[in-house]
């Protein structure tokens, strides 16, 4: 991410699912197009202020422990896992058994 943005800056340290970033945009070939989004949320661990030079453009690294990621292609979702939820879909069918969510106590 390039100069400072405060608002991820005071994300730092903060609750383990507060952090909510989208990204959304579109691949595409001569023949076809597909579009994709991503949603995550999660904290905020680690912060690389790179290097500063007069008169160059800046760049920051943040580094994100994700509680939750969902991977959609043309509004059709890929991947779900929700950590805090113990949710496990993939290409929208959950991929957690039955057995193991009774084994654990969640259903």
């Amino acid at each position: 991410m390039g100069g400072a943005v405060r608002e991820l800056f005071l994300k730092y340290g903060g609750t383990i699912d507060g952090t909510l970033l989208r990204f959304a945009g579109e691949y595409y070939t001569d023949a076809e197009s597909d579009l994709y989004e991503v949603e995550m949320r999660g904290r905020v661990t680690e912060i690389d202020m790179g290097e500063a030079k007069q008169g160059e453009a800046t760049s920051h690294t943040y580094a994100i422990k994700n509680t939750y990621y969902k991977l959609s292609v043309n509004d059709r979702p890929l991947w779900e896992i929700d950590l805090l939820n113990f949710i496990y879909r993939k290409d929208g069918r959950d991929i957690v058994p039955d057995r193991i969510r009774s084994a654990l106590g969640l259903g």
